[in-house]
């Protein structure tokens, strides 16, 4: 997780930046993970597609939907977070199958979403052409999330902003099911660190951009 080592020192956004990048690269060297670009991400997870049902674990830089009259903090918010996931299982099976384990009849059928299949793990935007990773979040594995402002870690006061100033979360499903299927889709450009196929990865130009 990102450190709070000396951030008194770091005054900038540009710094922040810089000491964000360093941390990266250091856990990626700690970890052993080989080098990628997100070209070779998106191989990987095409290899993961031709596979059975697999887990992986996966950190990333997200930006963070807040809303904005009289935010402050509108525009500078990120979080960082890391878990475990499964994939190349369709969405709809997998809530059926949730359902059928609680007795209920497996009737369920995913809607329409604003994404489209390239294979079981990556999804494409239909219209801007972003690439996601389709995949079911094991939140008991490694998970972690931290709020970082300005690209360094919020502070207390700031959390509290944040949390002011989130959206609030439907409650409404449509699955039917006592225990709620999650599904995730994060972005490619905003994963810097992926393990998977018994391989640790860091996506260099992801790092890049995400820290520039």
């Amino acid at each position: 997780m990102y450190k709070q080592t000396n951030m008194s020192k770091l005054t900038t956004e540009e710094q922040n930046a810089k000491q964000l990048k360093k941390d990266f690269y250091a856990e990626a060297k700690l970890r052993k993970a080989k080098k990628i670009s997100r070209l070779d991400l998106i191989g990987k997870l095409a290899e993961l597609a031709e596979n059975k049902y697999t887990k992986g674990y996966l950190q990333m830089v997200g930006d963070v939907k807040m809303n904005k009259r009289g935010n402050e903090l509108f525009g500078r918010v990120t979080k960082f977070s890391g878990w475990g996931f499964d994939v190349n299982i369709a969405y709809t099976r997998k809530v059926n199958l949730q359902l059928e384990k609680e007795g209920k009849e497996a009737d369920f059928v995913a809607a329409e979403t604003y994404t489209e299949k390239v294979n079981e793990v990556v999804h494409r935007h239909k219209t801007n052409g972003t690439l996601y990773m389709s995949c079911f979040p094991a939140l008991n594995f490694g998970a972690f999330s931290q709020y970082l402002v300005d690209n360094r870690p919020a502070t207390p006061e700031e959390i509290a902003i944040i949390k002011s100033f989130l959206p609030a979360k439907s409650d409404s499903s449509r699955q039917g099911t006592e225990k709620e299927i999650i599904i995730r889709k994060p972005k490619l450009e905003n994963i810097h660190f992926i393990s998977l196929l018994g391989e640790r990865y860091s996506i260099i130009d992801n790092i890049e951009k995400m820290t520039a």
